[in-house]
């Protein structure tokens, strides 16, 4: 039986004090200055607060920008891209 090639990206399991993924997912914004390509799987750190939250039906301020995960120092993953 040959290997089928198929890939996923991450996906999500649990939450990190081992309960099982219920589904509920945390909003975050991505800039419209932003150039990178993001794809369900990918994981992101944040980047600032964003300004135009209000427009998505939140509170202004209250969504944190997100941009693709990098290893620069001071930036940790977030979590990863379920939706956009």
């Amino acid at each position: 039986m040959s290997n089928t090639n198929a890939p996923f990206g991450l996906r999500p399991v649990r939450y990190r004090n081992g309960a099982p993924w219920n589904g509920q997912v945390t909003p975050y914004y991505v800039r419209s200055d932003n150039a990178s390509a993001m794809y369900i799987g990918d994981p992101v750190d944040i980047i600032g607060e964003a300004n135009q939250s209000e427009l998505y039906g939140f509170p202004p301020g209250t969504l944190s920008a997100v941009d693709l995960a990098t290893l620069a120092d001071g930036n940790y993953c977030v979590g990863v891209i379920v939706a956009v």
